[in-house]
């Protein structure tokens, strides 16, 4: 049962089991709302996800009863399985960070909180998130560049320099998602403050994603129990794997054990994009004293 306590506030100081607890609070906080909204949007994406991976199981097991490959089928499922995930990440993230900003927006956070409040919200952040992933991938292609220009007067500059300057890059920049979905300002002013905020907390947002993402590896890979055990019953079979690639029986349960899969990954995702949330959150006040600004223009609007 979903009940209504204090809400958590997103711009506060936190130690590091502070912003754990924050996580796991606001998740029984709105377990029921959470579960409903992701499933109304993931659940479908996880069956078209599942669709792909049931196709290729079975590809695999048609080569490996006739002895030759269909490179183009391989392809097909290969990249509809990309196409799929792609698409989930993107609803997973713009719908995630919606309810995160309507829950510390609305006076009574999520509860009571219907489609039509949600749909204006997700429908922006789904826009500002192919905003978002189409200039990363811009400057993605320039840094690339950048680099290889400098393996042409020094080799040893990837190994030295470039491997370890992208890790602390990735690291200082990870809540930038966060940054850009649960507030209005423009990709490069946010661009720059992540970076202001990110290297002066880098050491909390490396925490946050080494703990919540053993968590959620471990819980993904729960989710795919049901679809490896399977895949090692394939192994197990050997010759007969003609049979199963054509088996009703087989194709069902391997789509149905897919869209587990899938569904249980998406929903495991969302413990590590709501610590790197409250990771933004701490590092807003801690530097800029958020709460506090807040608060000033509240008192002018009185």
């Amino acid at each position: 049962m979903e009940t209504q306590t204090d809400k958590i506030t997103l711009y506060a100081k936190r130690t590091f089991g502070e912003k754990v607890n924050a996580v796991f609070d606001f998740i029984r906080q709105n377990a029921k709302t959470l579960f409903k909204y992701l499933t109304y949007f993931m659940l479908p994406i996880s069956i078209l996800k599942a669709l792909s991976v049931s196709s290729s199981l079975q590809t695999i097991l048609s080569m490996g009863a006739s002895e030759t490959i269909d490179y183009s089928q391989v392809m097909t499922d290969f990249t509809w399985l990309i196409l799929a995930n792609n698409i989930g990440n993107i609803v997973l993230i713009s719908l995630l960070f919606a309810l995160i900003r309507i829950y510390n927006e609305r006076e009574n956070g999520l509860q009571g909180l219907t489609m039509n409040e949600l749909l204006p919200r997700f429908l922006k952040n789904l826009k500002r998130t192919v905003i978002m992933i189409l200039l990363f991938t811009m400057l993605f292609i320039f840094l690339i560049f950048f680099f290889v220009l400098l393996l042409t007067y020094n080799e040893n500059v990837l190994f030295f320099i470039a491997i370890p300057l992208a890790f602390v890059m990735c690291i200082g920049l990870a809540t930038f998602p966060v940054a850009y979905l649960l507030e209005d300002n423009p990709f490069f002013p946010t661009l720059v403050k992540t970076c202001r905020l990110g290297f002066r907390t880098w050491g909390g947002a490396l925490a946050i994603i080494i703990v919540f993402g053993i968590i959620t590896w471990i819980l993904q890979k729960i989710a795919s129990l049901p679809l490896g055990a399977v895949q090692i019953s394939n192994n197990l079979l050997g010759e007969n794997t003609e049979f199963l690639a054509s088996s009703p029986n087989y194709i069902f349960i391997t789509y149905l054990f897919s869209t587990i899969e899938a569904f249980g990954s998406y929903l495991a995702s969302v413990l590590t994009f709501l610590g790197l949330a409250y990771q933004y959150g701490h590092s807003c006040e801690k530097i800029d004293n958020k709460s506090v600004d807040a608060d000033i223009e509240n008192f002018d609007n009185l």
